[in-house]
C-alpha cells in the first residue's frame, strides 16, 4: 500500500512540476519529506554498481531504519521481487523511500554506480559525498 502511495505522490509531483527534475538535489527537494530535521543524513542507494560501497550503505539502512536522523532512498532497482525479499524487514519504515520510477538523477554520470550522501542543514539539502572505494 505504501509503495502505491509513494508512486502516486511521485506521479503527481511530476505533473505539477512539468517534469522539471534536472539533477539529484531537485529530486530530493521534491520527494524527501519537508519535516526532516536539520542534520538529517539522506542516503541515495542504487540497485547495482559498486557492490562493496552499496552493501555498506544498505547495512546502515538496516541499522538505522525508523531513526529520524537518517533517510534512505533506493533507486534503480533491477528486480523488485528480489529487493522486497531482501529488505522485507525495513520496507515499511518511515525513513525508507523507493524511487520506483528511477527519477533520481546523479550530478555526475560517471558516479551512478555509487551511493550518495546528502545532508539537510539550515533548512536546505546539500550534497556531501559519493561512497567510493
Amino acid at each position: 500500500m505504501r509503495i502505491i502511495y509513494i508512486f502516486i505522490c511521485t506521479l503527481l509531483l511530476l505533473i505539477c512540476q512539468g517534469c522539471n527534475i534536472e539533477k539529484g538535489e531537485n529530486f530530493i527537494n521534491l520527494i524527501v519529506p519537508k519535516n526532516l530535521e536539520d542534520s538529517t543524513l539522506i542516503f541515495i542507494i542504487p540497485g547495482s554498481g559498486c557492490s562493496g560501497c552499496i552493501t555498506s550503505v544498505e547495512e546502515e539502512a538496516f541499522i538505522h531504519a525508523n531513526e529520524k536522523r537518517y533517510f534512505f532512498v533506493f533507486t534503480r532497482i533491477g528486480s523488485k521481487k528480489l529487493f522486497k525479499q531482501r529488505f522485507r524487514s525495513i520496507l515499511l519504515a518511515k525513513n525508507i523511500l523507493i524511487d520506483s520510477l528511477n527519477l533520481f538523477e546523479y550530478q555526475e554520470k560517471d558516479k551512478e554506480i555509487y551511493p550518495v550522501l546528502y545532508e539537510k542543514a539550515g533548512g536546505a539539502i546539500h550534497f556531501k559525498k559519493y561512497f567510493e572505494p
